[in-house]
């Protein structure tokens, strides 16, 4: 009896929570854009690494500002020990001095890729940043990077390797429509050789 009352209590739940529209379905929540399946052909990182390019930051969003930013990326030797060296030119708080560095870039394998989507930069033994692509065009002279910096922030990166911007421009690009709510990177309106990036 006990059973035949809880069954028919079941059913009368059930069937109140369809009449009014009640779901109990539990929805997961947005994957990130770079680390989405579907993205996954045009995030790989060794193609990158290996090209003889130097790639120019055109357009960067910090949330919250980071006192150095970017200016170009370049390799300077192969992959030795699971790393590579790059030169990095940056400044800071926007002064139009420009320091280079030398600093190590290890490729890693983030989340359920199953090839090399993210670079640790080793900046100094205090400072770490990861960068996972989100988009690499086909000539791999474009790449779009969400990094994650030393103040737990986030930012996207436009990376080209055409001819390097002015100053002016690289003070004038921080635009955040192109990394709305760090779930997206919307990059229609950022051209590289190939024309817009989509």
């Amino acid at each position: 009896m006990l059973l035949v009352y809880s069954i028919a209590l079941a059913t009368l739940v059930m069937g109140t929570i369809q009449l009014f529209g009640v779901s109990s379905t539990v929805r997961s929540p947005k994957v990130p854009y770079e680390d989405d399946p579907q993205n996954f052909e045009h995030q790989h990182a060794t193609g990158l690494l290996c090209s003889n390019y130097t790639y120019y930051m055109l357009n960067r969003t910090y949330t919250p500002p980071v006192p150095s930013e970017c200016i170009s990326v370049n390799v300077t030797s192969g992959l030795r020990n699971g790393t590579y060296q790059v030169l990095l030119r940056h400044r800071f708080n926007h002064s139009r001095e420009i320091s280079s560095m030398n600093i190590t870039v290890r490729p890693f394998t983030s989340g359920s890729h199953t090839e090399d989507n993210a670079l640790l930069f080793n900046i100094s033994a205090q400072v770490q940043s990861i960068y996972k692509f989100m988009y690499i065009n086909s000539n791999k002279t474009c790449a779009v990077l969400r990094a994650t910096h030393q103040q737990n922030g986030t930012a996207c990166e436009l990376f080209s390797a055409d001819a390097a911007p002015s100053l002016h421009r690289i003070a004038r690009t921080s635009n955040t429509q192109y990394c709305p709510n760090h779930n997206i990177c919307s990059i229609g309106k950022m051209t590289s050789k190939e024309g817009k990036v989509k």
